[in-house]
């Protein structure tokens, strides 16, 4: 009777405290549900729309245009600011996976001018870096060889306000990166958080909109003018 007690006290102290992950930190349950295939993601409806919006555009984009694609830096982006003829394929959210993905549909890259490409950051919390780098150089390789490709770096975070340490990752990732697009004759690398960046290394807090990672308006503006300089040096 006493070993049934003592596990039936055990039984209730653990469902309590699995109800209190549950309410006060759902991140974890939620991940684990998705996994299980309990719960669809948002972000995969989110893809689907936006993909289905894409494809409208791509059949309409005319020749020797610019291509932005990319996660949601690119989203965000006013390309018709860098560039005459820009079109944006950002989604918010997304992965080198979903780049992947989704590459193949796109027509109007066999007859751009030039592919800006920026993506990377989405996969640090679920993909080491290995991971990350052969998703990029399966990237490259499904574009066309004709046509030049503005390679961005994955921007630091600024990590005094946020609780991920990935800065240090992000620059071996960006090394990475600029060796692959090295190696290629359509592919220029394009470092664009070198004045982004405060004296530790970090995002500024200038030019985030207060969440570490996505940019304001100054910050877009200074984003914009290094990208719109390395697209004038490739369509030269």
């Amino acid at each position: 009777m006493q070993k049934f007690t003592f596990l039936l006290i055990c039984y209730i102290v653990c469902l309590n405290l699995l109800l209190a992950v549950i309410i006060f930190k759902p991140g974890p349950v939620e991940q684990l549900a998705k996994r299980l295939g309990w719960r669809k993601s948002s972000h995969t409806e989110h893809y689907n729309r936006m993909l289905a919006f894409h494809r409208r555009i791509d059949a309409c984009v005319p020749e020797n245009a610019v291509i932005f694609i990319g996660d949601s830096f690119i989203q965000g982006m006013c390309v018709s600011a860098i560039v005459e003829g820009g079109v944006n394929f950002g989604v918010g959210g997304d992965t080198t996976a979903g780049v992947l993905k989704r590459l193949s549909m796109y027509t109007s890259i066999k007859r751009a001018r030039a592919i800006v490409l920026a993506v990377g950051f989405n996969n640090l919390r679920e993909r080491n870096n290995s991971q990350i780098v052969k998703n990029y150089r399966e990237i490259l390789l499904k574009m066309p060889e004709n046509v030049k490709v503005v390679f961005c770096s994955v921007l630091p975070i600024d990590e005094t306000c946020r609780s991920e340490r990935y800065n240090d990752r992000i620059i071996e990732l960006n090394r990475s990166s600029a060796e692959i697009c090295s190696s290629m004759e359509n592919c220029q690398f394009v470092d664009l958080a070198e004045k982004l960046r405060d004296t530790q290394g970090n995002l500024s807090r200038h030019y985030h909109e207060g969440d570490g990672i996505h940019l304001n308006s100054k910050g877009y503006s200074i984003y914009n003018e290094t990208l719109k300089a390395s697209l004038i040096s490739v369509m030269q």
